[in-house]
């Protein structure tokens, strides 16, 4: 297929299912799964069967409402680059506003030497920490650990402690000295988001 060929498709689905920055998003589908660099314009460049295919499979799968991190397999937030697909919560723009709060703590003399995240996910809260407090001991506690492994080996932080547990059941055998947490906090009358993990929104009944 021609280039222009697929980014207009591209563009036409995406618009048909109600994708906002349905051009952005298209020219980003195309850029990331492209192995080279190729203009995005309207010309006659020739893309291969494979990677034609595996454009629109992908366009199709963003027009049908899969998050587009999951497609890419990444979401940036704060200062690093996470890693995220099925099973992942996808992190948010909003939760770094917890991290502009811990800087705010150590302008004025904060520095915790112990540092807890509840319910880390993707690891974006706790792994993002080591930015604002340098030295500090860094502990994740989830019952699904899976991704937040994989980035803290992708951002290769060693200086963390991973336990695998259930909050309500969890007995702790030291104090912290800041602790973050961004539970779930939707019930059963909330429309849950399709793809990412259930238990990462549903708190259970108010």
């Amino acid at each position: 297929m021609k280039l222009s060929e697929i980014l207009k498709y591209c563009i036409e689905n995406l618009k048909k299912s109600g994708i906002d920055n349905e051009v952005y998003e298209a020219g980003l589908l195309i850029k990331h799964f492209l192995s080279e660099s190729y203009p995005l314009r309207y010309d006659d460049t020739d893309v291969s069967d494979e990677q034609s295919h595996l454009i629109l499979s992908r366009c199709a799968e963003r027009a049908a409402g899969m998050p587009m991190a999951y497609i890419l397999g990444y979401r940036d937030f704060y200062k690093d680059r996470f890693l995220v697909g099925e099973g992942a919560l996808i992190p948010r723009p909003d939760t770094e506003h917890l991290l502009y709060a811990a800087a705010e703590l150590k302008k004025h003399g904060f520095n915790p030497s112990s540092i807890l995240d509840i319910g880390s996910g993707s690891g974006a809260l706790i792994l993002s920490a080591r930015h604002v407090f340098h030295g500090s001991a860094l502990y994740a506690l989830d019952t699904d650990t899976r991704w937040l492994r994989k980035n803290a080996e992708h951002l290769d932080v060693t200086r963390l402690e991973i336990i695998r547990a259930d909050v309500f059941h969890w007995q702790p055998v030291r104090s912290f000295d800041l602790i973050f947490s961004n539970p779930p906090y939707l019930n059963n009358d909330d429309m849950l988001p399709e793809y990412e993990p259930r238990r990462a929104f549903y708190g259970g009944k108010d």
